[in-house]
Order: C-alpha cells, then sequence, then structure tokens
C-alpha cells in the first residue's frame, strides 16, 4: 500500500471514456486518473443521472456494474483500446454539471490487463 493510503499508484490522465450499461446504453466521460485496480472518471449531470442510481449516490456496499471502453492514447503513440468490466462505487458531485465517479475493474476483454500493466511499467519509477 502507498502513503495516500491506496493499493495502487494513479497516473492523472485526460482520456475519452465510453460508458455501456447493462441496459446497452452508451455514454460518453472523461477518465480523470488512472491505476491498475481502476480509474476516476468525471462526466457531466445528464451522464450521471444516467449511470448511477437516483440521487447520484454509489457506495462500496452497492455497486453498478458497467462496462468501459478507453484508449491509452499518448501523443505520437498508437492508441491501445481497453474494454473492461468493472463497478461504479462511490460518486460525488463538484457542481451543478460535474461529477467524478470511481469505478474498480472487475475483468478485461482480451489482453487488456496486459495492456494495462504495461502501461504503467512504461511510467512509473
Amino acid at each position: 500500500m502507498n502513503i495516500n493510503g491506496r493499493q495502487y499508484p494513479r497516473l492523472a490522465v485526460n482520456f475519452p471514456l465510453e460508458i455501456r450499461t447493462e441496459d446497452e446504453m452508451v455514454y460518453h466521460a472523461t477518465v480523470c486518473n488512472l491505476s491498475l485496480g481502476g480509474i476516476e472518471f468525471s462526466c457531466d449531470n445528464v451522464t450521471a443521472g444516467e449511470v448511477l442510481p437516483p440521487g447520484h449516490q454509489a457506495f462500496p456496499g452497492q455497486p453498478i456494474a458497467v462496462r468501459v471502453r478507453f484508449s491509452l492514447a499518448e501523443p505520437g503513440a498508437a492508441a491501445e483500446v481497453l474494454d473492461v468490466h468493472g463497478e461504479i462505487v462511490v460518486s460525488r458531485r463538484l457542481s451543478q454539471n460535474e461529477y467524478r465517479v470511481g469505478l474498480r475493474f472487475s475483468g478485461f476483454e482480451a489482453n487488456g490487463l496486459e495492456i494495462l500493466e504495461r502501461y504503467f511499467r512504461d511510467r512509473m519509477p
């Protein structure tokens, strides 16, 4: 565990995110930070209203299953797309039209975990 009390170190990023709910609706957001265990993403009020339960709250004891897709795109490099199963475990409202949402990874399609581990290995001291 690191000094912030987190299991995995986090990287600040700015990647587009596609969120697919259990009823196959697709919404868009932005990945703000990334770890080997999950992501934090930013979304607007409309997206929060669709992916979060009424009242815009998610709690660790009541995760919300979603699938997400995002690309580890770096300037000048080929983008590697990750398809991930996850659970929304926390949310907070930052302003009238901005929410931050924590998603814990629960599974990866294809070699997504290997891609993510390589991404971190290349960026960590």
